[in-house]
């Protein structure tokens, strides 16, 4: 059967990473696929490596010739590839196990010519991955017409980390250089200017090897840099000239930075005049005055014309200042965006914190790990998942318990206050640290500790990779790298169901290895009290429902639309009214409400003072609208309504899962009249826990299995 999508892969000498290259493609959940595995005259064992490949697997070709370079190959590739898609990937990087199925996607649901996907840099001495890349289009997730020349401007470029239309590749000639080193400039300048539509999948689902042994790595003191440099640039303005680009500030940007990189890093110092001339001849066809009307630092460099290696350095000076002020706004502008408010002394006592963690992190270094356990509860809470299996550790005998909060329910010698001395020794000495949430930035992970994130719910809307997250990306431009980071740091992710594993793969690019689909302590609460009918008795007391009233219990979820927005210009028109719902019910019912910390000073008959697993068993119905809470209330047979009003707007700025959001939509209103009918008439279909996210966890054994595994690493040795 022909496939959907050819993945190139030219090898030479790779015998060291090659078949973690292509088993990262072998383990894709997609599976109409072909390798087409290219071996350009290896010396070593590459060639023995893909036949053994070839003769295991039906989807695996591989073709050798001569030492031609990656330009050819690949271009080779392009006129092999039998699949409709191709995504070229070199022998040492890998891609994510959902790398195909998302990019396949997207790339059909736009008709997109291709689509261009996030990557991140893998450092093999340290074994640790960084996410750095943070460019402006990738706030976008299409770029149509002259959007996409957008991607001209891009410091770093790469042509592996893209799922091409192989139909737009051969149509428009779009091909690598051959015979020169950075062949992939002129291609990717062909690519960009040729482009209708371009897609953005904002995940770095390309994991490139830094390594130290690449041709770009090495050979330096060669001249093989200086000219592959100017031959793949003076190529890329040929391809503008011909295309008639007329816009090429960002281009050429683009190219000076490389330029300036190159010149400091990757030539020797016997060449750089004769590169700065070289290059300032290749770009001349595009330095028309009128062209760098609105590009100041192009204009300066213009304005430069390198007659000697001393002016070579000016112009040097000029592109490297550049690079470092950009580099200065963004170290500020980090330093700016660190969230300071809830910490002693504002701004200057957060950066006096920040000091003293890392000065008891460094300590620690020196000290085994304590048989010891942190929690750290959702925004310091004592709620939740945390709450529930910390009480249940405490039953079953664990002492060495430490919790991060101020709420003195938790007894003084198991309590951490947040911001002390305290709290950095036990966290950075513990052997475990449990988490609901995004650990704070201030607590590194010591090799020998155990991170377990219990999380907070089975997600109906979407996570991190999966949602543009517009307004937190565009008031915090590193949001996704430094969630990223923390995902890094988990050692174990628990689940409360096993079909929402493939939620938490492609939003956080959780490995399924990592996954324990165990179920919540929380809900393991509510199916041991789910008929305690003293406890739900002394509850509606506390809710203050009077005789037979039914209790609804209304919890909205809050909004990214209102993130960094001040309270008084906050949009709060999604929110139910409280009393008019109470008005159209009359009083057989009796309408509480519980919201997320923000919410509650403005949400009518607030019951915060409650913990949520408590309201949810005194409660007879719930209403809520995107929150997860919804399946807590129906692994206890709670009959769950939504109230939403703003689904155009919620689906712009973060948006849902569509099959998950399918099941809900018959219980889906958007007026309190409408829902209270629904409400009086019991119209709502029922909803098994199979219907949502496939089999559902037993949650009556998860804390059981927790606290297996918590044993079982506390008694390994640090």
């Amino acid at each position: 059967m022909k496939p959907e999508i050819s993945v190139i892969i030219p090898c030479y000498n790779a015998e060291k990473y090659l078949s973690q290259c292509i088993d990262s493609v072998l383990g894709q959940g997609f599976k109409s696929f072909e390798i087409l595995a290219i071996n350009d005259g290896s010396t070593d064992s590459t060639e023995s490596i893909l036949k053994s490949y070839e003769e295991m697997y039906t989807c695996f070709r591989t073709m050798t010739i001569e030492n031609c370079g990656l330009g050819f190959v690949r271009n080779l590739g392009i006129t092999q590839a039998r699949g409709d898609y191709i995504l070229f990937l070199d022998a040492d990087d890998t891609i994510e196990p959902v790398c195909l199925e998302l990019a396949y996607e997207r790339i059909k649901e736009d008709r997109s010519d291709f689509v261009f996907f996030d990557w991140k840099y893998y450092y093999e001495e340290s074994q640790s991955i960084r996410y750095l890349s943070n460019d402006l289009c990738n706030r976008s997730q299409l770029l149509q017409g002259k959007e996409c020349l957008e991607l001209l401007s891009l410091e770093t470029y790469f042509t592996v980390n893209k799922l091409y239309s192989r139909r737009f590749l051969v149509s428009h000639d779009i091909q690598f250089g051959v015979g020169y080193l950075y062949e992939d400039i002129p291609f990717w300048v062909k690519s960009v200017i040729s482009a209708e539509r371009i897609s953005i999948i904002q995940s770095p689902l390309y994991t490139i090897r830094v390594n130290k042994y690449s041709i770009t790595k090495t050979k330096y003191q060669t001249d093989v840099h200086a000219k592959g440099f100017i031959a793949a640039v003076s190529d890329a303005v040929r391809i503008a000239q011909r295309e008639k680009l007329s816009e090429t500030s960002d281009l050429l940007t683009s190219l000076s930075m490389k330029f300036a990189l190159y010149y400091q890093l990757r030539v020797p110092g016997r060449l750089k005049g004769s590169f700065a001339r070289d290059y300032l001849e290749a770009i001349a066809p595009l330095t028309q005055k009128s062209l760098l009307q609105d590009n100041a630092f192009m204009r300066r460099c213009a304005k430069i014309r390198l007659l000697n290696p001393q002016r070579a350095i000016l112009f040097i000076l000029v592109c490297r200042a550049r690079r470092l002020s950009v580099a200065a706004k963004r170290a500020i502008r980090r330093v700016l965006q660190l969230d300071f408010s809830g910490y002693k002394g504002g701004f200057f006592g957060g950066m006096v914190w920040l000091m003293r963690c890392r000065l008891e992190a460094k300590k620690a270094q020196s000290f085994a790990r304590e048989k010891t356990v942190v929690f750290l509860g959702f925004d310091f809470q004592y709620s939740g998942n945390s709450k529930y299996l910390f009480d249940d550790l405490r039953l079953k005998g664990f002492t060495n318990l430490y919790f991060v909060t101020d709420d003195e329910r938790v007894p003084k010698q198991f309590r951490l206050q947040p911001q002390s001395k305290e709290l950095l020794r036990a966290v950075f000495r513990a052997r475990i640290i449990i988490a609901e949430s995004w650990v704070p930035s201030f607590i590194t992970k010591h090799p020998d500790c155990v991170w377990i994130q219990l999380w907070h719910g089975t997600p109906i809307k979407r996570l991190l990779f999966d949602s543009p997250e517009t307004e937190i990306t565009q008031n915090y431009p590193r949001h996704k790298q430094s969630r990223y980071a923390n995902i890094l740091k988990w050692d174990y992710f628990l689940l409360d169901s096993r079909g929402a594993s493939r939620y938490f793969e492609t939003g956080f690019l959780m490995p399924q290895s990592k996954m324990l689909p165990w179920g919540y302590p929380r809900v393991h609460y509510l199916n041991a009290n789910m008929y305690n009918h003293e406890l739900r008795n002394a509850l509606r007391k506390m809710l203050g429902a009077c005789g037979e009233q039914k209790i609804i219990l209304y919890l909205p979820t809050w909004r990214d639309y209102n993130y960094k927005v001040s309270a008084e210009q906050c949009n709060l028109q999604y929110l139910l009214n409280v009393e008019e719902l109470q008005k159209c019910l009359g009083d057989a019912y009796f309408v509480v409400s519980k919201g997320h910390d923000f919410q509650d000073d403005i949400l009518e008959r607030s019951t915060s003072s409650m913990d949520l697993q408590d309201l949810l068993l005194g409660a007879d119905i719930i209403v809520s609208d995107y929150s997860s809470v919804v399946f807590d209330a129906l692994t206890i047979d709670k009959p769950v309504y939504l109230y939403v009003n703003d689904f155009e707007q919620y689906e712009e700025s973060r948006g849902v899962y569509p099959d998950m959001w399918g099941l809900f939509k018959q219980r889906v209103f958007e007026k309190e009249g409408d829902l209270a009918k629904a409400i009086i008439r019991s119209e709502v279909q029922a909803l098994g826990l199979d219907d949502h996210t496939g089999e559902y966890c037993n949650s009556r054994e998860s804390n059981q299995m927790l606290i297996n595994l918590l044993r079982d690493k506390l008694e390994q040795r640090g």
